[in-house]
């Protein structure tokens, strides 16, 4: 909601379902509105350097490549509130 997406995920989807949500979700607003999706990579926090060191100029692996980093970002942030 951060980021202006109306998208909710559910509470119970499995880890693979939300991996495949969230790529799905992120080639959506890299074709349709790429100003969302660089939003989304804003609110997150994903780092810059990550995102520019990844060198395929493929749309699905961008996607992918973006919602690894979007998790991976996520746990950090838990694994800190809860070891800090």
């Amino acid at each position: 909601m951060r980021a202006g997406i109306d998208h909710v995920i559910d509470p119970d989807v499995t880890p693979a379902s939300l991996v495949l949500e969230l790529q799905t979700l992120l080639l959506s607003k890299l074709r349709l509105d790429f100003n969302q999706y660089l939003n989304l990579l804003y609110a997150v926090d994903v780092s810059e350097n990550e995102l520019r060191d990844f060198s395929s100029e493929n749309i699905e692996d961008i996607a992918i490549h973006a919602s690894y980093l979007i998790l991976k970002r996520e746990w950090k942030k838990i694994w800190l509130r809860h070891n800090l």
